[in-house]
């Protein structure tokens, strides 16, 4: 993760001037110092110096258009996870889009409409009862479907590799100068847990589905939700797969292969049931982002002795992730 950057103090100052300027523009939820491990999947993570989440399209313009002109640093947080944030948080602008304005599911024939704040879970749950096939592979997947489209997220199931980014016709959002734009399928760049759209603000997504049946569909989606449950930590806090797969092996069997599974740094550690989950150690409420470096870079370096393979982090730091 970065070092607390040289200008943060005078940025946590001009967040508080700006919470009172958009205070007035009434642009939804406004909140100062803002703790962002309560936001985290890994419970990680000092304060955002102003949280936003906004009533609307029009009011989520507002907020880029002023947290730039103030020159304040801005990132967008979906579900939080995939993401980690240091012990000094964010300062700046934190926006979360809320469920209730940005996240509408709606069908339109084999076509699905999806919100960026739709968790991933219930648009694989709806999409099943529709009888729409192409996403149950994502099934047991944590976040929001804005982040999984722009982080390609995918997974290994009986029918191969799958990642939504098969699915996505278009997306439409916000570029940097809070410009309303949609991008079709030549521009959304989608690669192995990457794409085009990773610093823009997607809004919605259009889905090109397939007609099957429903309850065959349901079968999969309670399959692999089942599998994932046995093989994956669910009960402690953790960002989901630490390190994206090496070309034809896994992450979690090379980290298995050198015996560091269960190792711990603090109040992290390496999660005895699956090797490429970072956890928090159990009866730990909230961790610390030191741990979490230690150890993370315990695990490379002890890989790359002992295999010669350099594990890539598939977790974004938030601060890596700001626009500007």
């Amino acid at each position: 993760m970065s070092p607390v950057p040289a200008d943060a103090q005078e940025w946590i100052v001009a967040a508080r001037d700006l919470a009172h300027a958009l205070e007035k523009l009434g642009v939804g939820v406004l909140r100062l110092n803002e703790p962002l491990y309560r936001h985290m999947s890994l419970r990680i993570g000092g304060p955002a110096a102003l949280w936003v989440e906004p009533r609307s399209v029009e009011a989520l313009c507002c907020v880029i258009q002023e947290a730039k002109y103030m020159g304040l640093p801005l990132a967008v947080l979906g579900g939080g996870t995939n993401t980690c944030v240091a012990d000094y948080g964010f300062p700046g602008v934190v926006v979360h889009l809320g469920n209730e304005t940005f996240g509408g599911i709606e069908r339109r024939g084999s076509d699905l409409h999806v919100g960026a704040a739709a968790p991933l879970a219930e648009l694989v749950r709806r999409a099943a009862s529709w009888g729409l096939g192409g996403c149950e592979g994502l099934a047991g997947i944590p976040g929001q479907v804005g982040g999984a489209v722009a982080g390609n997220a995918g997974t290994r199931s009986d029918e191969g590799y799958v990642q939504i980014g098969d699915c996505v016709q278009w997306a439409r959002g916000l570029d940097e100068n809070a410009r309303l734009q949609q991008w079709g399928p030549d521009n959304l760049g989608f690669e192995y847990r990457n794409s085009s759209l990773s610093k823009t603000m997607v809004i919605q997504v259009g889905l090109r589905m397939r007609e099957e049946n429903s309850e065959d569909l349901k079968k999969r989606v309670q399959d692999l939700c089942e599998y994932k449950t046995r093989t994956q930590e669910y009960r402690l806090p953790s960002a989901g797969c630490w390190f994206k797969n090496p070309k034809d092996c896994s992450a979690a069997q090379l980290i298995e292969r050198s015996g560091l599974k269960g190792l711990k740094a603090g109040t992290v550690q390496v999660c005895p049931a699956h090797a490429n989950f970072i956890t928090l150690i159990e009866g730990i409420p909230r961790g610390r982002s030191d741990d979490l470096l230690g150890l993370v870079d315990q695990v490379t370096r002890r890989v790359k002795q002992d295999h010669g393979v350099e594990l890539k982090s598939e977790v974004r730091d938030l601060w890596n992730q700001r626009w500007w």
